[in-house]
């Protein structure tokens, strides 16, 4: 493993997110852990967001998002939720 590579962290919340998503669409399911793989290497490709969730990243897969933290220190990204447009930012 690189120096450079980040490691990612699945919060207990993200991980019921994405095991209920498997559920329902699994074809989705499968390009959001690859987009989530790929934050490893590039960490910043998502979009900062505002508000009461400043600090946190925004990625979009389709119609879904998924919201996470970047640890800078810790070479950590902490992924905090996952879901549609509609609900995840809520």
């Amino acid at each position: 493993m690189s120096s450079d590579k980040f490691r990612i962290v699945i919060d207990p919340a993200a991980a019921r997110d994405l095991k209920r998503l498997h559920r329902a669409h699994r074809d989705v399911c499968r390009h959001i852990v690859s987009t989530i793989d790929s934050l490893e290497s590039s960490p910043f490709c998502g979009k900062p967001l505002k508000g009461n969730k400043k600090g946190c990243h925004s990625l979009r897969y389709g119609d879904y998002r998924i919201i996470y933290e970047i640890y800078h220190h810790l070479k950590t990204i902490h992924v905090l939720r996952i879901g549609h447009r509609r609900e995840v930012y809520r």
